[in-house]
């Protein structure tokens, strides 16, 4: 045993104790290059072992996971928030792969493509436009306001797949403020699709195939569509964010779409706690250290409420 530690290193004795932990150790050491960061150490264990935070009706000992949320954010300074649709869709905008969610159309999804663009511009234009104009008729739910105030105690910053700005209006209702990364873009730009250009407009109808008084190019909203690369600035910052964090929260999102869905592998490769707030299992469950099942804009003021 002992040549055994000195070959391989420690074993990782918080999640397996004993020998089995010098069994997994010998057989996960010697191809570390062909495992991700964040299935060498979190994934694994919640796989093997009940997570942490989740409370068992035959063990009432264990604290609530809404208790033990609130604990550790209150004993953490810095967080993240990786947020997806399921947040705002209590203020009336759809999600997307619910079973009501707008990727259930195809033909939505196909309008959500860098090739219709070219190929029928004006049905997809005016599509996104009716989308822009519900953002007129929507206002922030209390998931939204429990994010804000978490700015008034902690360094947060948020990495949105949301288009909105729902968070930013919540931000200056509540008269804070904190970075949110739109990795996905965001719906209230305008942006020149040939030079780039771009500002804030949500009362521009882009049906009528308006251009860039700069270079005469076609005007577009200013989010990611398929086939197209994430802005560089909001990915960097967030996965910057990510490796910083003490708590990594994921709020209503599927987990599923990448590149985005590596920024809470990093948190938990880097050694955060991460909590899940969603009504169903997401594709990233597994790297949670608590999942706790519900809507965002019951769940998250009941884990912030007196927090200071």
């Amino acid at each position: 045993m002992k040549m055994l530690r000195e070959w391989f290193g420690k074993p990782p004795t918080r999640f397996f104790p004993g020998r089995q932990a010098c069994a997994f150790w010998c057989l996960c050491r010697p191809m570390p290059d062909l495992l991700r960061p964040s299935l060498y150490s979190r994934p694994l264990t919640m796989k093997c072992y009940p997570r942490t935070g989740v409370m068992s009706p035959d063990n009432p000992q264990k604290p609530s996971p809404i208790a033990q949320a609130r604990a550790w954010i209150a004993n953490s300074r810095k967080l993240l928030f990786f947020v997806g649709a399921g947040l705002s869709k209590a203020s009336g905008i759809k999600t997307f792969r619910d079973e009501d969610g707008l990727y259930q159309d195809r033909r939505v999804e196909e309008l959500a493509h860098v090739d219709s663009f070219f190929h029928q511009r004006e049905i997809m234009l005016s599509w996104y436009q009716h989308r822009r104009q519900q953002l007129l008729n929507v206002s922030p739910n209390e998931g939204h306001r429990a994010l804000a105030a978490a700015a008034k105690t902690h360094d947060v910053v948020v990495a949105t797949q949301n288009v909105d700005d729902l968070l930013e209006r919540a931000q200056q209702n509540m008269q804070v403020t904190c970075p949110v990364w739109h990795v996905h873009g965001a719906l209230a730009q305008v942006r020149c699709h040939d030079c780039g250009l771009a500002f804030n407009d949500l009362t521009l109808d882009l049906g009528t195939l308006p251009v860039c008084e700069a270079c005469h190019g076609p005007l577009r909203p200013g989010v990611v569509w398929f086939g197209e690369a994430l802005p560089p600035e909001p990915l960097q910052e967030s996965f910057a964010a990510a490796q910083a964090c003490e708590v990594c929260v994921l709020v209503g999102t599927s987990g599923v779409v990448y590149p985005a869905a590596m920024i809470p592998e990093q948190a938990a490769a880097a050694g955060a706690r991460l909590i899940e707030v969603n009504p169903n299992t997401s594709g990233l469950s597994h790297l949670c250290d608590i999942s706790i099942r519900g809507p965002a804009d019951e769940i998250l003021p009941q884990i912030f409420e007196g927090l200071n």
